[in-house]
């Protein structure tokens, strides 16, 4: 197995293993960082060889979902945060040009 899909089966593996000790799915900043390095270095390589075993692909599978639906939900986050920020200085700033005499 190449050095890239060997680290991708450890964090794989790692996932799995607290995934049926703990009773549910943890994504940690580690594993989606090893994770997303893997992602992004794939194109060159594309090697598949960490998948032979379908309970990998699965977990990978589950990693891959939970990575998107945290960046979705930072993304919607951000938006509020963005949009309550300016609606904030809009009223600042209405408010505070009542008094100049424009």
């Amino acid at each position: 197995m190449c050095e890239n899909c060997a680290e991708l089966v450890e964090v794989l593996n790692e996932i799995s293993d607290a995934d049926s000790s703990e009773g549910g799915f943890q994504l940690k900043k580690e594993h989606a960082l090893r994770v997303l390095g893997y992602i992004s270095s794939w194109t060159q390589r594309q090697c598949l060889c960490c998948f032979k075993e379908y309970k990998h692909l699965e977990v990978f599978n589950q990693l891959v979902y939970a990575l998107i639906n945290l960046v979705i939900a930072q993304i919607s986050s951000l938006r509020d945060r963005l949009c309550s920020v300016q609606d904030h200085t809009h009223k600042g700033g209405v408010s505070g040009t009542e008094g100049v005499g424009i």
